[in-house]
């Protein structure tokens, strides 16, 4: 995705926001559903995750808790980290243990195919980033 933010930049491309899920789906038992805002304002532009979590405060789904930045584990460290370098705004949304919460992090075990992944919990996020998206977009008109 570096690569990627730095040829949009140098074309100048207009990116409004780049809203970032990324590992959604580890949900270690007894935790509720749930997804964190990336709060590392190295890697995002805390304006925009507050927009986003104020669109997902209005559209999640009320089985979902909202946590404002990751309980434990990394948050750094994906697209959104490469589009904020690039000069755009961007936000990220990730599970609450965040990405180092997950004992199967980038290991052979690191599948939707196991009882840690919630696919019910990806669904969610992926609800709350489309609709900030759908906002953003109504925003530009």
């Amino acid at each position: 995705s570096r690569a990627l933010a730095r040829e949009r930049a140098a074309r100048g491309d207009k990116v409004v926001a780049q809203v970032q899920t990324d590992m959604t789906g580890y949900r270690r038992g007894g935790d509720p559903l749930g997804v964190a805002f990336v709060a590392d304002s190295r890697a995002t532009d805390p304006k925009l995750t507050d927009y986003v979590m104020e669109v997902a405060k209005v559209y999640r789904d009320e089985r979902l808790t909202l946590y404002p930045r990751v309980i434990t584990g990394s948050e750094c460290c994906s697209d959104h980290q490469s589009y904020h370098a690039a000069g755009y705004s961007a936000a990220g949304l990730i599970e609450p243990r965040g990405y180092t919460g997950d004992p199967q992090y980038h290991r052979v075990g690191d599948t939707s195919a196991r009882a840690e992944y919630s696919k019910l919990q990806v669904t969610l996020a992926a609800r709350i980033a489309l609709a900030a998206g759908a906002d953003l977009a109504e925003l530009q008109q």
